[in-house]
């Protein structure tokens, strides 16, 4: 018997006893962890934000044209070209905006940035068009330019 008692303290040495008692909640993990990325999300944003609102307003500045309207990478999401070759992606806050700076573009009116302003939700990019009225996007970020 005594040749098996190494065996028996190897044994227990590996075992692992039945925790006692419910598992520990999580709970508050989880919301401090979702709060923490969200905190983190907001800071970077802010940053992108920023640089947006610099490029842009300095665009606006100079009175360059947008050259072309494509369609983005997400349903709703339009790449913005511009002459200087600043590339971003916008989502237009009314429905027929594109139709608009499209039709507008091609009959050879040159459409620039008319305001650039920060706002609580992002970037808010606005040109007008004369009789046609304005449109309105708000930036979502920037896009390589091809």
């Amino acid at each position: 018997m005594a040749r098996f008692q190494p065996l028996a303290m190897l044994r227990a040495a590996f075992s692992r006893p039945d925790p006692l008692g419910a598992p520990a909640d999580d709970s508050g993990f989880d919301s401090e962890l979702e709060s923490t990325w969200t905190s983190i999300d907001r800071e970077l944003r802010g940053a992108v934000d920023q640089l947006l609102l610099h490029r842009l307003m300095l665009s606006a500045s100079r009175r360059v044209p947008i050259t072309a309207l494509e369609a983005g990478p997400v349903k709703g999401v339009v790449r913005v070209r511009l002459a200087d070759g600043v590339s971003v992606l916008a989502r237009p806050e009314q429905a027929t905006a594109c139709t608009r700076l499209a039709l507008a573009m091609a009959r050879g009116t040159r459409v620039v940035l008319d305001e650039v302003r920060l706002t609580g939700e992002g970037v808010l990019v606005r040109t007008v068009l004369g009789r046609s009225g304005e449109v309105a996007a708000r930036v979502v970020g920037f896009d390589q330019g091809d």
